[in-house]
């Protein structure tokens, strides 16, 4: 199991097995914020769109790629098993999941 410990202060996700820290983009570490605190409910995507990006006019393809980008850095590869698909409707954080994550600080 990896468990990882996020920093909201310095924007960083830690790989505690690895010790490899990532920087997360302002978006990654948004919507990764907004799916944890909901954990196990699905936020639909305009939903998150609107909550990570406010006022900015952007695609659900930049929500696709911010998704697949936190996806990649946690190394969630099919089937996934820490940010959920639930198609035509949004995404989730697997309840499951949060035991992968330490001293989560978001």
């Amino acid at each position: 199991m990896i468990i990882y410990i996020i920093s909201a202060v310095k924007g960083t996700l830690l790989n505690k097995k690895t010790g490899v820290e990532t920087r997360l983009g302002e978006h990654e570490q948004q919507t990764l914020k907004i799916l944890m605190q909901n954990y196990g409910v699905i936020m639909n995507t305009d939903e998150l769109i609107q909550q990570v990006w406010q006022k900015k006019c952007v695609t659900r393809g930049s929500l696709i790629k911010v998704i697949n980008s936190l996806r990649y850095t946690l190394k969630d590869t099919p089937p996934y098993k820490i940010i959920m698909t639930a198609p035509r409707k949004g995404y989730w954080f697997n309840p499951q999941a949060i035991s992968l994550f330490g001293q989560s600080r978001i």
